[in-house]
């Protein structure tokens, strides 16, 4: 299945721990006796031939944001995620859009660990599907690129060692500019 969220710049979707009384509210009835933190949810997790359809989504408070292995599409367009024990976003899915998301605060637990706040993963890339991300600890890019497309700067750096299959190879035919 597809698990949606779409939301506008001004009323995003939200998904956060049950201690973001900011977010819906006091919902575990604690009045102001928590308060929510990185890990106090596991995060989104795609598997299988799960789907994730983004847009405008807001995600906090989690070990992950998005993270797992899918033979299903990742998309996410627009958003502020923030406050992760590892990373925002951490994924091996085919031809992923991750397209104008701010990551702040990955590696909040283990701030020496460097996690990046993006790890993507694809045997079926297209680089025009992946701009405008932001981030300090840089987006991680490992797989195949299998679409002549043209492969953006952005404001989070770019990272191409040691994930997933470790390399990041141009497919024969298919030219990067």
């Amino acid at each position: 299945g597809t698990l949606a969220g779409n939301g506008t710049a001004e009323n995003p979707v939200t998904f956060a721990s049950i201690k973001a009384d900011a977010v819906g509210g006091d919902s575990n009835n604690d009045g102001s006796n928590s308060t929510a933190a990185a890990g106090d949810w596991g995060g989104i997790a795609v598997s299988g031939a799960g789907s994730i359809d983004f847009t405008q989504t807001d995600i906090r408070n989690g070990s992950y944001g998005i993270q797992g292995t899918t033979t299903g599409v990742v998309s996410a367009v627009g958003g502020t995620w923030r406050n992760f024990d590892v990373s925002g976003i951490d994924i091996n899915a085919s031809n992923p859009k991750i397209q104008n998301i701010s990551v702040a605060n990955a590696s909040a637990a283990s701030p020496n660990a460097e996690y990046p706040a993006y790890s993507v993963s694809s045997s079926t890339l297209d680089l025009g599907r992946i701009s405008g991300n932001s981030g300090p600890q840089g987006f991680r890019l490992s797989g195949k690129v299998t679409a002549s497309s043209n492969w953006n700067a952005q404001p989070s750096p770019w990272i191409l060692s040691g994930y997933g299959s470790g390399y990041l190879t141009i497919g024969a035919g298919t030219t990067v500019t």
